[in-house]
């Protein structure tokens, strides 16, 4: 005879295989999947009968015949062609996101061009959006090419922030009409309550040569910020912080003149207003969730400090589609999917994809690849500032087999790309990734370097040889 507790412990059983199995399908309803994707630079004028020494444009060319790639080639910017491919590989991988991260950048790196061929530029590549993802949402930010003159976005109404308002109404609403004709930027409030605060970093550019109105506080985006992130606060709202150009200092990997190889960092905005949004992200960084970003055309991640010089916030920098190199080494084209629990916005895992140009051009049928998890590829419970911070850390000490994690981030750096660097080198760069000013970058460096020789970076003659560097590097971004 079966006892009673024969069939009460297989009671008990089933009951938790119920429970275990309810959990997970209720975990995995909530994981969520957006596509940021950033960097087009969509060139009309590629050719492939074009000269690479001219962004592969026609001009003084006489070959009738194609001797560059349909898709692109590392000296030039994208072509149609390889815009129209990623969106739907992105289709293809993703096919119906909760939402898109458009980082801005429509307009190629020319010298000059006009107001038509800025809205032109973004004519063309948000129909794709609508063709290829029909009903899904777009968030778009600009670009600090995506105005004319080129960099020098202004602080009141103009006829190209109006005709880009009404390009993007359908998807950023009524609510942000305010904002976008003075400044382009606003705010999108999702079903949940939850904020983008989509942003036009670019009026912080050191590049953006406009005489503001208010210098302090151009198009009196900072006030912006600080009242929609206090209310946020006071209200237990989330707010994700979206925007094309990072704060920060940023590496200047390796470039292809001696000169340029001495400049050990960039710094895209102001030393002022650098401050100042800083100042706002550290006060504000538990209402914080997310923060990315575009414009380096490498994939990157930079650390937010505190005061007291804990990881505070964390920057997502997603590599470009676009395959121009400028004067630095080849990148793929690439976009990225951001997996994340709908109920507490925290990333579940980033997924970065890409397309090996090179073969995509013998072959047109190449897919888009699975570049890296970052969960995986550097072994994280969790995707967050500690975990970043720890990941630095590991490269600093350079044990353990933490090599070959600094090793992996520079072949995602440039997106599958064979790249190398000097031991002072690649103290630079992680000191990039570990500061937000400069002062934390020097810091960074006497901790760090041992080597005398690399110490004499720090002296006050090389430095004022970075600053004809500079301009240079940062020409075309």
């Amino acid at each position: 005879m079966i006892s009673s507790s024969y069939y009460g412990s297989i009671l008990s059983s089933l009951l938790l295989h119920f429970l275990l199995v309810y959990h997970e399908t209720l975990s995995d309803s909530r994981m969520k999947q957006i596509l940021q994707i950033t960097d087009f630079h969509y060139d009309a004028d590629y050719s492939t009968q074009g000269n690479i020494g001219t962004m592969c444009h026609t001009e003084n060319s006489t070959d009738t015949e194609p001797i560059i790639g349909r898709y692109g080639d590392f000296k030039c910017d994208a072509p149609l062609t390889l815009i129209e491919h990623a969106m739907r590989g992105a289709k293809s991988i993703l096919p119906s996101p909760e939402l898109i991260l458009w980082t801005g950048d429509n307009v190629p790196h020319k010298n000059k061009y006009n107001e038509d061929s800025v809205i032109n530029a973004l004519t063309t590549t948000t129909n794709l959006f609508r063709e290829i993802f029909p009903g899904v949402l777009v968030l778009p930010v600009y670009g600090n090419h995506d105005y004319a003159p080129g960099n020098d976005f202004p602080d009141f109404r103009t006829s190209i922030y109006s005709r880009t308002y009404e390009l993007w109404k359908p998807w950023i609403g009524q609510l942000a009409e305010k904002t976008f004709l003075i400044g382009g930027y606003y705010k999108y409030i999702s079903p949940d309550a939850t904020i983008f605060l989509m942003l036009n970093t670019n009026l912080y550019y050191t590049r953006n040569k406009f005489v503001y109105s208010n210098k302090t506080d151009p198009a009196g985006q900072f006030n912006f910020m600080e009242e929609t992130l206090k209310e946020a606060k006071f209200k237990g709202q989330k707010v994700h912080v979206i925007a094309h150009i990072p704060p920060g200092v940023h590496s200047k990997r390796k470039v292809q003149n001696q000169a340029a190889e001495k400049l050990p960092f960039v710094t895209w905005f102001r030393a002022e207003y650098n401050k100042r949004f800083l100042e706002i992200i550290v006060k504000y960084a538990q209402t914080i969730k997310w923060m990315i970003f575009g414009h380096n055309h490498y994939d990157s991640f930079h650390l937010i400090k505190d005061n007291e010089g804990n990881a505070a916030q964390l920057m997502l920098i997603c590599p470009a589609v676009t395959p121009w190199m400028g004067s630095q080494e080849p990148r793929n084209p690439a976009f990225r999917v951001f997996g994340y629990d709908e109920r507490t916005w925290m990333f579940d895992d980033i997924r970065t994809y890409y397309v090996d140009l090179e073969e995509l051009n013998r072959n047109d049928s190449t897919p888009w690849s699975l570049e890296y998890s970052m969960r995986d590829a550097y072994q994280m419970d969790e995707i967050s500032p500690q975990s970043f911070a720890k990941l630095i850390e590991n490269f600093k000490s350079n044990k353990n087999g933490n090599q070959s994690y600094f090793e992996d981030f520079m072949k995602y750096n440039a997106v599958m790309r064979n790249t190398d660097e000097s031991s002072a080198q690649r103290m630079d760069h992680i000191c990039t990734l570990d500061a937000a000013n400069d002062s934390e970058y020097y810091n960074c460096l006497n901790q760090n370097l041992v080597n005398q020789s690399n110490k004499a970076l720090l002296s006050l003659q090389s430095l004022l040889s970075y600053a004809t560097i500079v301009i240079a590097f940062i020409v075309y971004f």
